[in-house]
């Protein structure tokens, strides 16, 4: 399992336009940890904002739309 958040530690990050670091995946909300699973209420657990923060032990995805040209995992 891979989160893109644990505990508020943020692992998953894309570079926005201006340089800077970004962790949502989905809308326009800057600085706020969100995927599309949240925005539309479909998450598999709605404690998480993204279902890789599950950390079930199922194959899960999540999906956002942002257009981005790289995606930094720590």
């Amino acid at each position: 399992m891979a989160p893109l958040n644990d505990d508020g530690v943020n692992y998953g990050t894309w570079i926005n336009r201006d340089g800077g670091k970004e962790v949502y995946f989905d809308g326009n909300t800057s600085g706020v940890h969100t995927c599309t699973c949240h925005t539309n209420g479909s998450c598999i657990d709605p404690d998480n904002k993204c279902n890789c923060d599950s950390q079930y032990l199922l194959d899960l995805t999540d999906e956002g739309e942002q257009l981005v040209a790289l995606l930094y995992l720590a």
